[in-house]
């Protein structure tokens, strides 16, 4: 069911969906392997159908006071996140832009995230709201945060080396194209 949900967005919104199928359990498992155990805040933007949140959450990633915040822009991907996790209350699920992670982070209580995942495509993104999200994130990571981002299409190191300075690269395969992990630390 969630592959179709993906899928059906992908061709309504194209250029504002990141992949055409949902992350995978493996690929979902990697990508929160690079996440310390015990976090008080994750992030993440542009969850989908959140098989990467669900790996957070069933990992025990999140301290037992912690908070997964999900932002998707899509309505239907956040009311079908909205019951999916219905039952979890440290996720808590907005239907925003990235940009506004500031604010949200304050509607929750909170002044900074330990740790920001990403799935977005950054490259269809106009550059002046790329920037915004790309000096946001890195404002509102604690001190030794790290952001996770990963896509199956095109490159975003570019973007990301330009506003942190520690960013390494990682590729998996995913059937017919690879997943790209980009690691960036404050």
């Amino acid at each position: 069911m969630e592959p179709l949900r993906l899928f059906g967005e992908f061709l309504c919104h194209p250029k504002r969906t990141s992949a055409v199928l949902p992350t995978g359990r493996r690929n979902a498992r990697r990508i929160t392997n690079m996440i310390p155990d015990s976090a008080q805040t994750i992030v993440e933007y542009g969850p989908g159908t959140g098989p990467v949140s669900q790996a957070i959450v069933e990992e025990g990633k999140l301290e037992d006071n912690g908070m997964l915040i999900l932002i998707e822009k899509s309505p239907k991907m956040a009311a079908y996140l909205r019951r999916k996790f219905r039952f979890e209350p440290r996720v808590k699920i907005f239907c925003d832009s990235a940009e506004n992670v500031t604010q949200i982070l304050q509607e929750c209580g909170r002044t900074h995230a330990d740790r920001i995942l990403a799935s977005i495509p950054f490259s269809a993104i106009p550059e002046p709201v790329r920037g915004t999200i790309m000096r946001t994130t890195r404002e509102v990571l604690e001190r030794d945060g790290i952001f996770i981002v990963f896509l199956y299409r095109k490159c975003v190191g570019t973007y990301l080396r330009e506003t942190f300075g520690d960013v390494t690269e990682k590729s998996y395969l995913k059937e017919a194209s690879p997943l790209r992990v980009f690691v960036a630390r404050t």
